[in-house]
């Protein structure tokens, strides 16, 4: 038998069974309310395709393969939101970024805690609407010698990043437009900065 609430629920004491895609091993305990941004196959690259925000209490965010947010699309992530990125992944950005990190709540690009190893790059492809990453901190990125941010054809406007915990060069440059404005460039060896 089915009943229709009139109104949404308001405790977790009410559970809606679906015949063939619930079971009544849907309890609390057993269920998470945590919505996938989008569902792809293992080895697949994930893509966005609609304007989407990330905010601190819904993550921290997790990337375990590339991401790209596609053309059109505009991804804002707000103040206090880490994204945890796996070994050798990369973060494409075809569209729009909007770091909105505060002074007081950086926005965090960093490996899993507990972890090894070092993510791959953020990379803007042709993103020539400005992207914008305001109060961000870039932690062990540039695997493989991978530039820590990659941009070709891109508008960025930076403002208050740093980076740590990498050897790799932070910003790899081609035909494109950047602001950096009070930032924190650590020392590397064997690699330029900026090119």
């Amino acid at each position: 038998m089915a009943y229709i609430y009139d109104e949404p629920s308001r405790t977790f004491g009410e559970y809606l069974l679906v015949p063939g895609y619930t079971s009544v091993d849907c309890i609390p305990a057993n269920v998470s309310l945590k919505t996938p941004i989008v569902k792809f196959k293992k080895g697949e690259e994930s893509p966005l395709s609609l304007n989407t925000p990330w905010e601190a209490v819904n993550g921290p965010y997790h990337l375990t393969a590339n991401l790209t947010v596609n053309a059109g699309v505009t991804l804002i992530i707000q103040p206090g939101t880490t994204v945890y990125l796996d070994p050798g992944v990369s973060f494409t950005v075809n569209g729009r970024l909007l770091v909105q990190g505060s002074d007081t709540h950086h926005v965090r690009f960093t490996r899993l805690p507990g972890t090894t190893g070092q993510w791959a790059d953020l990379r803007f492809n042709d993103a020539t609407e400005t992207n914008f990453l305001r109060h961000v901190d870039f932690e062990y990125g540039g695997d493989n010698g991978a530039p820590n941010l990659y941009a070709s054809g891109s508008t960025l406007h930076i403002d208050h990043a740093s980076w740590a915990h990498t050897t790799s060069q932070l910003l790899d440059l081609r035909n494109s437009s950047i602001v950096l404005l009070d930032s924190t460039l650590p020392s590397i060896q064997n690699n330029e900065l900026v090119h």
